[in-house]
């Protein structure tokens, strides 16, 4: 970071990957699931990593759609793992406990919570918000860097008091993208 910053050169320091369109939720204010693009094979995502990883790459976030229903998403973070790389992951939390060897790698994991499960159910899936909340104290509980990030709508702008309430109970930071 001092390099590119005495140099005055454009490195590639922190990285957005959006590995996947697919999710399991179809949220109401979301189109990625519907767009049916190509995805990137495992081989190409290393390639991706290793030329941004050569060229300065420090942080990566993972993004989707949900990269945990990607079947190769542990391949993907063993590999930035091995090249030092810095690993955040946007999540709805539903995959969680069942991929709890990957999430144990990342550095920081952001579960959505839009807000009391008839505002964040309504907007994303049924039963999803208690999910979300049992993903977070989990991961708490083994000692992972968590935070939400809050989509606001329309309808969700008035939670934002009780996202940052149950953050606060939580022991995580709350973060807001308006829709």
């Amino acid at each position: 970071f001092a390099w590119a910053r005495a140099t005055g050169r454009k490195y590639p320091l922190m990285v957005t990957l959006s590995v996947t369109d697919r999710c399991n939720f179809r949220c109401e204010y979301c189109k990625l699931p519907d767009m049916d693009r190509d995805e990137m094979s495992t081989a190409d995502w290393i390639r991706a990593i290793d030329e941004l990883a050569d060229a300065g790459m420090m942080r990566v976030s993972l993004m989707g759609g949900e990269p945990l229903v990607r079947k190769d998403i542990g391949v993907l973070i063993d590999h930035l793992r091995a090249r030092g790389i810095n690993i955040a992951m946007n999540t709805n939390g539903w995959l969680v406990p069942r991929k709890m060897d990957e999430m144990m790698k990342l550095d920081l994991v952001c579960v959505t919570l839009d807000g009391p499960p008839e505002v964040h159910d309504k907007q994303r899936h049924r039963g999803s918000q208690a999910r979300a909340l049992s993903a977070i104290e989990l991961l708490r509980s083994r000692g992972k860097n968590v935070v939400t990030m809050t989509v606001l709508t329309a309808q969700g702008i008035k939670t934002v008091d009780y996202v940052l309430e149950r953050a606060r109970e939580l022991g995580v930071r709350s973060f807001f993208q308006l829709v």
